[in-house]
């Protein structure tokens, strides 16, 4: 019997849940930031691979340049920037605009402003499903912490199918969300599938490989 499970059968539910409760605490929203930035830069990495031509370059030369203005008192001016931008520009750069007007937005605690950027993304036709679809994961995860679980889970289900784009931060988002219900099973469960994943990103198998050895 490992240390960890002896704590669990020697405690009570109410002490149990608020081991939970400090955990998420503590991880969650180092994770939610983490996982921010990197579906962010795969949006980014995956665009520039598969649209390399002068029109894309210079419109993400564009964003590059209103980014490099960002400071810590002129946030709310670079997301107008990028505000006013993102409609003149080609497909995945305006989603990428939009998707950093989100983050900066919740970077500084405005939250409803981050949510409707991130709402008007899902649901805009002419975007492809790709910037649709993380739009969809980053709005869950701003609202992991307020939202109904299992409200958020029904949401999360079709992300996390095999073969979507962004199913692996999907399934962390997931586990985040039993852990805040107090499932520690079933986020032990999903930890140890992303961890022995060999597709997961090497960044999500490791917070996987940390946060499945608290519940064996």
């Amino acid at each position: 019997m490992t240390e960890n499970t002896a704590f669990f059968r020697e405690v009570d539910e109410d002490v149990r849940r608020e081991r939970m409760e400090r955990l998420w605490k503590k991880h969650g929203p180092i994770i939610l930031g983490v996982a921010l930035l990197v579906v962010l830069g795969t949006a980014a990495a995956t665009y520039v691979r598969s649209q390399q031509n002068q029109k894309f370059e210079a419109a993400t030369t564009q964003v590059a340049e209103v980014l490099q203005t960002l400071k810590a008192e002129n946030s709310a001016e670079v997301q107008d920037k990028l505000v006013t931008l993102a409609p003149t520009l080609p497909e995945g750069q305006s989603a990428i605009a939009r998707l950093y007007v989100a983050g900066l937005a919740s970077e500084g605690n405005d939250r409803e402003k981050a949510l409707a950027q991130l709402a008007d993304l899902a649901n805009d036709t002419r975007i492809q499903p790709l910037y649709r679809d993380l739009a969809r994961l980053t709005s869950i995860q701003l609202r992991i912490d307020s939202d109904d679980a299992a409200k958020l889970r029904t949401e999360l289900d079709p992300l996390m199918a095999a073969g979507q784009p962004w199913r692996f931060s999907a399934r962390e988002a997931a586990a985040l969300l039993a852990i805040k219900s107090g499932d520690t099973a079933s986020a032990r469960d999903l930890y140890e599938q992303l961890k022995n994943d060999a597709d997961a990103p090497v960044s999500i198998k490791d917070r996987a490989s940390k946060l499945a050895s608290i519940f064996n």
